[in-house]
């Protein structure tokens, strides 16, 4: 498979025209038009900007070989990753924790004051922000988020510890299905190979 006919497939799959192609590379139509009736390459810049946009290593660009299955769907799975990240925004407004009302015990937001200290409702507060913006960062750089997934793993795995250790089930439940999600996109065998490529 040449690298014109990549390029057409890999566009052609995110639905994308040429001249929305052109405008997210940088480029004009008639250069992505050029490339993809294959009369000529792009540059190395506009080929790493390919690269990235499609979530295709280079080399896979330019080989002969045709390109891997599941190359769009690491696409989507660093989109779903992205969209898990925004979750922990909406935890702090959800009735997710308790608060003791005589011999009552009633579902709360965190925002409205669980049985929980200042302090601890602000630590919560404060890691749910950050495991929100660890998640968001790297889609915002267009950039893997490899170099963050042990930090964003750490903080997720402390923030569960945390609901736990004070006694929040739903929290925990909640915040424990989550982290169950994120592992298996980090460690799913497939979204390694459209990564590094064949």
């Amino acid at each position: 498979m040449e690298f014109y006919e990549k390029l057409q497939r890999l566009r052609t799959e995110l639905h994308l025209t040429q001249e929305q192609l052109a405008t997210q590379l940088y480029v004009s139509r008639t250069a992505v038009s050029k490339w993809e009736s294959g009369r000529g390459l792009p540059n190395l810049e506009s080929l790493k900007a390919i690269s990235r946009l499609f979530s295709v290593p280079i080399d896979t660009l330019l080989s002969d070989e045709a390109l891997p299955a599941p190359a769009v769907p690491a696409r989507s799975r660093r989109l779903l990753s992205g969209a898990l990240a925004c979750i922990p925004l909406l935890i702090p407004f959800l009735p997710l924790f308790s608060r003791r009302e005589g011999p009552l015990v009633r579902a709360v937001s965190l925002v409205s004051g669980p049985t929980l200290s200042p302090a601890l409702c602000g630590l919560l507060t404060a890691a749910l922000l950050a495991l929100a913006l660890c998640g968001i960062l790297p889609l915002l750089l267009r950039r893997s988020d490899a170099w963050l997934r042990p930090a964003i793993l750490t903080l997720h795995a402390g923030i569960v510890l945390l609901c736990a250790l004070t006694r929040q089930p739903y929290a925990t439940v909640l915040l424990f299905l989550l982290l169950l999600v994120r592992l298996s996109l980090v460690l799913h065998p497939a979204s390694d190979k459209a990564e590094k490529g064949p």
